[in-house]
Order: C-alpha cells, then structure tokens, then sequence
C-alpha cells in the first residue's frame, strides 16, 4: 500500500513541476478549454457579429482556476485583425479578464502574450486595451 502511495506522489509531482502553479506555459490552441475561452470572449467582445476565428497562439496559467492567455486572428465583414484576451476559468465560471485589440495585420506572427514577434510591424502594434467589467458566463 505505502508503495503505491509513493508511486502516486512520484507522478503527482512531475505532473506538478512541469507546470508550476502561477507560471504561463504553452498549450495547443485545439483544446477545448482555448476553443471555449476565445468563444467566450469574442461573443462578449462582438454580441451582434459573427466573426470568423482563428486562434494564432494560446497560453496557461494555473491560478485559482486558470487562465487562458489567447492571440486569435478575428475577421468581421471581409475585415481581419488580431485581437488578444485572457480568460480566466474559475471552475466553471469564464471571466473575460483582457480584450486587446491589435493594430497588427493578419498574418503577422505574435506571440502569447500578444507581442508582435516581427520588427516591421512592431511600431503599428499598439493595442486598444477595453477591459471588460467582469463578462461571466
């Protein structure tokens, strides 16, 4: 019994130090918890569009609950630009944290954290910050 008590630990704690509580880590943007993140935010953000979405990039961070970090490529109307949010998913209950909206072009790489990674367009790249009066769902 003490034997597989330890082995549970061993694993608890590898599972633990490779995602260290309170730290950003990448995760792939098909994951359900993105794809319900972005959707989140964007109906909050957009309530009488129906824009087409394509995540670019997506982060976690383990709080009390998590909060996912997402850069996703937003076109409404034949228009595209990038939009940044962070929502936080407090067991069960989505909070729209960030809403950024990026002067970057489509197509233009940025990073999790929705820094413009290519020079050129770093000068265009400032956001429009509207954060959301705590948007639950």
């Amino acid at each position: 019994m003490f034997a597989l008590f330890a082995l549970v630990l061993v694993a608890l704690a590898a599972v633990v130090s490779s995602q260290a509580v309170g730290g950003w880590f990448p995760v792939d943007t098909a994951q359900a918890e993105v794809q319900q993140a972005v959707s989140f935010a964007v109906t909050h953000k957009y309530p009488n569009e129906t824009p087409t979405v394509s995540v670019v990039s997506a982060m976690r961070q383990v709080v009390a609950g998590l909060k996912i970090d997402v850069t996703a490529e937003i076109t409404i109307g034949g228009v595209c630009h990038v939009d940044h949010y962070q929502v936080w998913n407090h067991f069960g209950t989505l909070s729209a944290v960030v809403s950024d909206t990026m002067t970057t072009e489509c197509g233009t790489t940025v990073t999790g954290n929705g820094v413009v990674a290519e020079p050129a367009a770093a000068a265009s790249a400032q956001a429009h910050k509207s954060h959301f009066r705590k948007a639950t769902h």
